[in-house]
């Protein structure tokens, strides 16, 4: 993937990464609360 274009990268690469997992569990943690929130 990315790494394997230099070391240059790897703190963008590491970055990018986070902000996608934040992103993604931001998005699950919201769709659970609208679920829980339509059940109750």
């Amino acid at each position: 993937m990315l790494t394997s274009f230099g070391i240059n990268l790897s703190w963008w690469a590491s970055g990018l990464e986070m902000t996608w997992i934040g992103i993604i569990v931001a998005v699950v943690t919201y769709g659970l609360g609208l679920a829980f929130g339509a059940l109750g």
